[in-house]
Formats: structure tokens, sequence, C-alpha cells
């Protein structure tokens, strides 16, 4: 169990740097297609990124695209840094820390 807050660390980095590189991506992506004409953006995309814009402007469909991207990562980091605290707390105190940490009191009877 003591490897297990770092290992979850390292993978938050991983997911921070992956969403780092879809973003540079996209506003790659954004700048490119900034310089072709309106009816043409929306094919560049589906070139590019294999996904269709689903009706929306290419300009509003790379910003909803920044938008989804941001807050799964913040989820996802939230979910992670959680499970973290719970490791790293479940594991580094004694019984009577963890009575005092979950705000009950302790009795001798709680240790044998």
């Amino acid at each position: 169990m003591q490897y297990v807050a770092p290992i979850l660390f390292v993978i938050t980095v991983i997911v921070w740097l992956l969403f780092a590189i879809r973003s540079r991506r996209l506003n790659d992506l954004q700048r490119t297609i900034s310089q072709l004409p309106e009816q043409d953006r929306i094919r560049a995309i589906q070139t590019e990124l294999g996904k269709a814009t689903s009706g929306k402007s290419a300009k509003d469909w790379i910003a909803q695209q920044k938008k989804l991207r941001f807050y799964a990562q913040i989820g996802i980091s939230v979910v992670l840094l959680i499970a973290a605290l719970y490791i790293i707390l479940s594991t580094s105190f004694s019984p009577s820390e963890k009575h005092w940490l979950m705000g009950r009191s302790v009795r001798s009877s709680d240790f044998g």
C-alpha cells in the first residue's frame, strides 16, 4: 500500500501531460484552420482528428473540445488526488489517531 500514492501521483502527471499534448494539438489546429475558408475548416478537422464536428462551426467545435478536455483533466486529477489522500491517511496513522480523525472517542476496548 505504501507505493500506491506515488503511483497515483505519476498517473496524475501522465494524465496532465497527455491533456497538455492534446490541447497543444487543438491550439495548433485552430491556428492552422483560421487561414482556411470556412467550408474547408470542418473538413480539415475531420482529416486531422478523424472526428465529426456534429453540425457546429469549426471555431465552436474546437472551443467546446478545449473546455471538455479542461474539465475532464480537472475531474480526473481531483479523483486521483482524493484517492491518494485517502490511501496516505488510512495507512500512516495509528488506530488511536484514526479514531481522532474520524471524530470518535477512543476506548480501551477498541484495541483489544
